[in-house]
């Protein structure tokens, strides 16, 4: 079976879940996306990872997973969804993704002070996918807040960290390539650079460097 992205219209329907992919998981995927400007030069820039080269060899924005077990009693997708809103109970950490998501970026970013955060225009994803790491069907919550003030430091002294210029000859190189420097981009990304109105809006609060 292929992965299912849970659309609207399937959500408002009783299309029924087929029980061969019915989830034992869910994990829910925390990105921070972040664009800077340089107060100097006036350029723009988001911000990439590339967790474990080693592994995936891939550029994300950053995020924070949080997941457990998921046994799935639903027949549609409506009902698989009130099932998942109800996991909070089980797994109070759900509650407070966020603030574990800016406390790890901290970390990882060797930040010494605030990072503040607000909602994005990027509209969150639902999915049943099979996750090969797990052997198992997982319901995906991935969800966007943006980064709108941090402390200043200097990104690109750090490791597996890197600034995508949002320069049109960049920029449409890597839509046509699907890479940056040499390293394939997630899907996610290579949306959010295609879509004109949603990258706009993140420019608007972009961080200055």
């Amino acid at each position: 079976m292929r992965n299912i992205k849970i659309t609207q219209l399937m959500l408002s329907g009783n299309d029924i879940i087929p029980d061969e992919i019915k989830p034992r998981r869910f994990a829910i995927a925390t990105n921070l996306v972040a664009c800077f400007k340089s107060q100097q030069s006036g350029h723009s820039y988001f911000l990439l990872f590339n967790y474990e080269p080693q592994k995936w060899n891939q550029w994300y924005p950053y995020f924070y997973s949080t997941n457990g077990f998921f046994d799935c009693q639903a027949k549609t997708y409506p009902d698989l969804m009130d099932e998942y809103l109800a996991l909070p109970a089980q797994y109070p950490e759900i509650k407070i993704r966020n603030e574990k998501a800016i406390t790890a970026i901290s970390s990882l970013m060797n930040i010494d002070g605030e990072i503040f955060t607000q909602n994005t225009p990027i509209q969150t994803e639902y999915w049943i996918k099979y996750s090969k790491t797990q052997d198992v069907w997982t319901f995906y919550e991935i969800e966007f807040l943006q980064i709108v003030r941090m402390p200043e430091i200097d990104i690109r002294k750090l490791d597996g960290i890197d600034l995508l210029p949002l320069d049109s000859s960049v920029t449409n190189e890597v839509l046509s390539s699907g890479m940056f420097k040499g390293v394939s981009v997630v899907d996610n990304t290579l949306e959010i650079l295609k879509n004109n109105e949603v990258l706009d809006k993140l420019l608007e609060k972009s961080v200055l460097i």
